[in-house]
């Protein structure tokens, strides 16, 4: 089994079989709507990719990105049409300044060198459109400011 799908199933175990649920819920506080562009950093296996999908509906799209390409493989399988995904790290999205409405990521801040961190938020706040929304969820220690002057930004952390 790959790494990737030893990730998948050790989610699901520690999770208690209820994380496509608790994605369900990550997605809903982003406000991602029919027809939206969502953006999942460090989508891993695809789980809060596949539930920003439902929100976004048949008219909208929602891109996976990840810098592993064995996570990206395998979330690949359960791509529909729209969902895309994609290699690339954080800090250098493939997107056009305010392109997108809704960047969300979950547990994978961390994985971000702390230090670019700052980057990979600055980058989420320059492709998304105004009035767009930002969801980090990870750990405190993880967390970067997500603070911005034109708020774009929406920060949940710990139910803030």
């Amino acid at each position: 089994m790959s790494h990737a799908g030893s990730y998948d199933r050790l989610t699901r175990l520690v999770t208690l079989g209820r994380r496509d649920r608790i994605y369900a819920g990550l997605a809903a506080l982003t406000d991602a709507a029919p027809g939206e562009h969502a953006v999942d950093l460090g989508c891993g296996t695809g789980a809060l990719t596949r539930a920003l999908a439902t929100r976004v509906g048949p008219r909208g799209l929602v891109t996976g990105i990840d810098p592993s390409e064995d996570m990206v493989a395998y979330a690949s399988r359960t791509a529909t049409p729209t969902i895309r995904y994609a290699v690339h790290p954080a800090e250098a999205l493939p997107f056009r300044d305010e392109s997108v409405h809704v960047v969300a990521t979950a547990l994978a801040m961390h994985h971000v060198d702390a230090d670019q961190r700052p980057v990979a938020v600055a980058e989420a706040h320059r492709v998304l459109v105004p009035g767009g929304r930002l969801l980090v969820v990870d750990p405190p220690a993880a967390q970067p400011d997500c603070s911005a002057p034109d708020r774009r930004a929406h920060r949940a952390r710990d139910g803030e």
